[in-house]
C-alpha cells in the first residue's frame, strides 16, 4: 500500500564450484504494477575484491543522456562505450574520476531508438560494468 515500508531479507547460497563475479539485482513490482530496479552489486566468491561496489544507469529509458554511477566515490581511469544489440560501439567517453562517483554521457549524435548495453571499464582497477538500457 502507499506509504508503507517494509524491510526484506533474503539468502542466496551459492554453488561452491561457482568461480568468478556474481551480479545480484531486485525487482521491485508496486501496487500499480510499476518495475524498479535496485543498483546492481558485484560480489566476487571467495575473492579479496571489495564486495560492496554497486552501480546503475540512469535515466533508463533515456533520451538525450546516460549517468553512470557508483554506490561511492570513485578514483581511476573510465572508458564509457553505448553498444548496440550487434556488438558495435555507437558511443564512447573517457574520462578521468577523482574522488566522485558521476560519469554522464550525453547522446549526441543522438543514436537510434532501441536496445542498448552501456558497458563501463575501470581501466585503473581492470574493471567491467554493464547495464541494458533503452534509447528513446
Amino acid at each position: 500500500t502507499a506509504g508503507s515500508t517494509s524491510k526484506y531479507q533474503y539468502q542466496y547460497n551459492t554453488d561452491q564450484t561457482n568461480v568468478g563475479k556474481l551480479y545480484f539485482r531486485i525487482k521491485q513490482t508496486n501496487a500499480s504494477g510499476q518495475v524498479s530496479y535496485s543498483a546492481v552489486l558485484i560480489i566476487t566468491p571467495g575473492g579479496s575484491g571489495d564486495a560492496s561496489t554497486s552501480f546503475q544507469t540512469y535515466p533508463n529509458p533515456a533520451v538525450n543522456s546516460l549517468i553512470f554511477q557508483f554506490n561511492r566515490n570513485q578514483t581511476g581511469h573510465y572508458l564509457l562505450e553505448l553498444v548496440n544489440t550487434a556488438g558495435q560501439i555507437v558511443q564512447q567517453k573517457s574520462v578521468t574520476l577523482t574522488g566522485t562517483n558521476q560519469i554522464r554521457m550525453d547522446l549526441s549524435p543522438h543514436p537510434s531508438k532501441g536496445l542498448y548495453f552501456m558497458r563501463t571499464r575501470d581501466l585503473t582497477h581492470n574493471q567491467s560494468y554493464v547495464s541494458k538500457v533503452l534509447i528513446n
